[in-house]
């Protein structure tokens, strides 16, 4: 009967598997669970779409307003609140860097045109962290400037452009706190930056000026007794780090900071020095000396003294690493400079050298062999060779120098006998000067004494030559001109005068020396006899001269 109803008996068969579907477990829990969820799911999408999405888009909108407005506020409102509290606390100076006395900072004024912001990148807006400065073709910014700036590799720069760029500085060796980065000229054309004039460094105080965000403040940048770094009068604020010292349009250094109570940076005539050691071809690194890090609270102890470094000052060797830690950890380096500490550790002590004078001949020979050991021990030196191509690979090879070892210990052996051979010398001398020169003579006394001191002469010539030298009298030898002289009445010369010369005199001028009355010299009238010398003493004082004559011959001769 089946062919008669197909339809019918397909149908009953259906039902039957459906019933048969429902009494198994799994057709139980589909009929029970799947196809309930089925329905729910269903339904809600049917209402959602046929409902009205306007509103929903202004709740997030009014949501987001608020979150912001909140998040301004808070970011306004943070910094002035602090302050309140600072201010009540009695904490009025919160400012990282030193803002001085009779230095102002005006607003209004840009940066030169060889200067960048280092910005921080961010998702929505850059941070501001501080200045770089263009030295040639190197970027020269402050360490921690480039610290807090770097995002990964990359950091902002902004000039005429902003520019993101993936910057790979080096650390400067002669100021912990310096970065180089060197860029191409297409960068800094397109960043619109020109190179800075850097001016040379002086001992005096040169008034500079300090750009920044806040404005300009004016100030003097002077010479530290640190080398490199110096110290600068003006005020800063938080994001100055790396802005110029500026006078007359010229870099004159960089500022990096505050030490203790006060502004201090680098010389820019250093830092391009060492940029030129540094960057130049394939020259080897031969940086300046370095100053310890984190000395800035030792600059209190250091002495007032004139500094005396200068931008070309003698370089520290890669190699000579370890012995700059010694250097830094020895207290008595501290009045010294590296190079005098290297030189003073490795010059020969004045001990060391007399000990070699105090040594005997067979004792300076054995110093010699054992010399001549330490040379033969230390002339096999390693020297790496590298060679060339696709499968280059470096050898290292122990060479021996026998010609350089060779000369060195002849040269070394000739000097130690040359010097062998003086001393032997020198003491020959001594000892013959010894035995030929006797027992001092004893100064047997001097028969001529001097009756005006108590000096004596071997001959009678010495003591009349310090007779007339050093006993002189004066002038006049005679006696009456020491006595008191008495006014004489005027009265003619031969007497009595006659009628005719009394009236001559009364008729001459009256200013003639005849009218002076004059007063008679003693020693004209009581030692007129006196003034002729005997024949006698005539001949002893020729004899006196030619004596002295002869001697003063004589000793022209010798």
């Amino acid at each position: 009967m089946s062919w008669l109803f197909p339809k019918d008996t397909e149908a009953l068969n259906r039902i039957a598997r459906e019933k048969a579907e429902r009494e198994s477990p799994y057709g139980r829990f589909k009929v029970n669970y799947l196809h309930p969820a089925r329905d729910i799911v269903v339904g809600l999408l049917n209402d959602a779409l046929e409902f009205d999405y306007t509103d929903v888009l202004w709740i997030f909108f009014f949501l987001g307003v608020v979150v912001s407005s909140m998040y301004l506020l808070y970011r306004c409102v943070r910094p002035r609140v602090v302050k309140g509290i600072y201010h009540f606390r009695g904490i009025h100076v919160i400012r990282p860097e030193a803002v001085m006395p009779g230095s102002p900072l005006k607003p209004g004024s840009s940066i030169p045109d060889y200067m960048v912001e280092v910005l921080q990148p961010g998702i929505l807006r850059d941070t501001f962290m501080g200045y770089g400065m263009r030295i040639d073709e190197v970027l020269v910014m402050p360490m921690h400037v480039f610290a807090s700036a770097c995002s990964g590799d990359s950091v902002t720069l902004k000039g005429r452009t902003t520019l993101n760029l993936p910057l790979h500085v080096i650390e400067s060796r002669r100021c912990n706190d310096i970065a180089y980065s060197l860029l191409d000229s297409m960068t800094w054309s397109k960043l619109g930056t020109k190179k800075a004039t850097v001016l040379p460094t002086v001992d005096r105080s040169v008034p500079v000026t300090i750009f920044g965000r806040e404005g300009t403040a004016a100030g003097y940048a002077t010479k530290s007794v640190i080398p490199h770094v110096l110290n600068f009068s003006g005020s800063t604020l938080p994001g100055y780090s790396g802005s110029a010292y500026v006078s007359n349009g010229s870099a004159y250094g960089m500022h990096i900071g505050v030490a203790m109570d006060g502004n201090i940076g680098v010389s820019l005539e250093s830092i391009r020095h060492e940029i030129s050691t540094l960057i130049k071809g394939e020259k080897r690194r031969n940086p300046s000396n370095m100053f310890a890090s984190n000395s800035y609270e030792d600059l209190s102890g250091l002495p007032k003294s004139k500094p005396k470094w200068t931008s070309k000052q003698a370089a520290i060797d890669a190699s000579e690493e370890d012995l700059f830690d010694q250097y830094n950890e020895d207290p008595a380096s501290r009045s010294k400079s590296f190079e005098d500490w290297l030189k003073g550790e490795a010059s020969l002590t004045k001990e060391l050298f007399d000990s070699f004078n105090d040594m005997s001949i067979t004792q300076l020979e054995s110093v010699i062999n054992l010399a001549k050991n330490s040379v033969a021990e230390k002339k096999a030196v390693s020297k790496i060779y590298k060679t060339h191509g696709p499968d280059s690979f470096a050898k290292v090879l122990q060479v021996q120098e026998e010609d350089e070892e060779e000369q060195t210990e002849s040269d070394v052996l000739a000097w130690c006998v040359s010097q062998i051979t003086e001393l032997r010398k020198e003491v020959s001398e001594l000892k013959l000067r010894m035995e030929n020169t006797g027992k001092p003579k004893q100064s047997q006394p001097k028969a001529f004494p001097c009756d005006k001191c108590s000096k004596s002469f071997a001959s009678k010539l010495a003591l009349v030559m310090h007779k007339v030298t050093k006993h002189t009298e004066g002038e006049s030898a005679f006696p009456a001109d020491h006595q008191v002289t008495e006014k004489l009445k005027p009265a003619s010369f031969l007497g009595k005068t006659s009628p005719s010369m009394r009236r001559s005199n009364k008729g001459s001028n009256n200013t003639s020396a005849t009218s002076v009355p004059g007063v008679a010299s003693t020693s004209d009238m009581k030692s007129l006899s006196k003034t002729k010398p005997s024949p006698s003493q005539l001949s002893q004082y020729l004899e006196v001269l030619v004596q002295t004559i002869s001697g003063l011959k004589a000793e022209l001769q010798q």
